[in-house]
């Protein structure tokens, strides 16, 4: 046999290999976003769950002709439901439970448990109102469906909503619900 056919049947050497697998693998790292579509869909599924709970309270108060609350508190990582008292003094009517319409229980739902949504954390709740210069983490639908906030049972004693939103985040994947003032429709 001629020496340079010999020469071309040899093959790779084990070192030439492993380079040429290093930059393939170098290749798809750079390639493959960091966002992992697992942390994307956990939010999503976080974010759906405040999403029906503004959905709900606004459904709830449309449907009972009554006020009723969602309210996010960021400190305690909690979302909850009540219906709001119909005599003189505006509170929760604590003897009334507003029930979770899926798993029929107190629509309280714990987003740091682990049995919460998807583990994901409320980072912002911004809901201002036109008559208050402070941001409270509860909005309100009155029995026409529409946001706002109850002072008093006066007739006209209710202060619509300005603006609202509503972070929520889970890995580096970040929503933010969106309120319209006017309709209380949530996006995002």
């Amino acid at each position: 046999m001629p020496r340079h056919m010999t020469r071309l049947c040899r093959g790779v050497t084990l070192a030439e290999m492993l380079v040429v697998v290093a930059l393939i693998a170098l290749g798809a790292a750079v390639a493959i976003p960091s966002a992992s579509p697992v942390i994307a869909v956990t939010n999503d599924l976080a974010t759906s769950e405040v999403i029906r709970a503004i959905r709900f309270t606004q459904r709830e108060a449309l449907r009972t002709s009554a006020w009723y609350t969602v309210q996010i508190d960021v400190n305690a990582q909690t979302l909850r439901v009540y219906r709001m008292t119909t005599s003189g003094t505006v509170t929760e009517d604590t003897s009334f439970t507003v029930q979770n319409p899926i798993d029929k229980m107190k629509y309280d739902v714990a987003f740091s448990a682990a049995s919460g949504p998807a583990r994901a954390v409320i980072t912002a709740v911004d809901f201002d109102y036109a008559k208050k210069n402070t941001n409270l983490n509860t909005l309100s639908f009155g029995p026409d469906g529409t946001p706002g906030m109850l002072i008093s049972f006066k007739a006209g004693d209710d202060v619509a909503l300005q603006a609202g939103t509503v972070t929520i985040t889970y890995g580096n994947v970040q929503r933010t619900l969106i309120v319209d003032a006017l309709t209380g429709r949530v996006s995002g």
